[in-house]
């Protein structure tokens, strides 16, 4: 058996790997892990949605008293978003 893989399936391979989120939520996760101040509490953790739909939140990661629910998500467009929490005062 060759240790190389098939042209045409290595190919796909690498479409899907390009095409998907997840290298980039893999990165994320480590360098939050390298901060040596925050901690990963889960990745791919499942939930439901109101109609019964399963979803999956892609980090949570904690700081002491503080959580964060990080989704990271693929983008063919340069630009970066950021969230902040409507009740609280800033």
């Amino acid at each position: 058996m060759s240790g190389s893989l098939d042209p045409n399936l290595q190919k796909e391979l690498l479409n899907a790997l390009e095409g998907s989120g997840f290298p980039f939520q893999t990165g994320v996760a480590q360098t939050i892990r390298d901060t040596n101040l925050w901690q990963i509490d889960a990745e791919e953790f499942p939930w439901r949605d109101p109609l019964g739909g399963d979803q999956f939140v892609d980090i949570i990661c904690s700081h002491g008293a503080m959580t964060a629910v990080v989704e990271c998500k693929k983008t063919t467009k340069r630009s970066s978003s950021s969230f902040s929490n409507p009740g609280r005062r800033v």
